[in-house]
């Protein structure tokens, strides 16, 4: 993981000028100990709320090795192959209140993980992040419903 970790810090370098205090983590299904299998679909979500307006809102995602990824239901972005990350403006999509990332993630062999950070702006000027990390829910299985309760 240490390679897709330098990889997508270099490929997220015009954000990291923004100097957000949150890293995101390369996250998978734990698989119940098992090594993550060819052609694995695996889902992820993050439930977060946004108090205010916001601005401004970047969705940042890479998946190894492939993956789409959801705000509020919405399907905003898709990944093809890990090392060229998605970087796409979901400002339309957040809400006030409660909001959802989720991402379905597919593992074509070796290692897998999905990795995301999601930037938003407030009207008032303040930044803050949601980032992969191990509080994320993971899934092997696909609930009705999954990428938007």
């Amino acid at each position: 993981m240490k390679r897709f970790t330098l990889i997508f810090t270099a490929a997220f370098a015009a954000l990291a000028a923004h100097a957000f205090s949150q890293t995101p983590e390369w996250i998978w299904h734990h698989n119940d100990g098992k090594t993550p299998g060819n052609n694995e679909r695996r889902f992820f979500r993050k439930v977060f709320n946004v108090d205010g307006k916001v601005e401004k809102a970047v969705l940042s995602l890479s998946v190894d090795d492939e993956g789409t990824g959801f705000v509020n239901a919405a399907s905003v972005a898709t990944v093809l192959e890990w090392g060229t990350p998605a970087v796409v403006d979901v400002t339309k999509e957040i809400k006030q209140g409660q909001n959802i990332i989720a991402v379905r993630g597919i593992n074509h062999g070796a290692a897998a993980g999905v990795v995301a950070r999601l930037d938003l702006t407030m009207a008032d000027g303040k930044k803050t992040a949601v980032v992969s990390d191990a509080s994320w829910v993971t899934s092997a299985e696909d609930p009705a419903g999954w990428q938007d309760r």
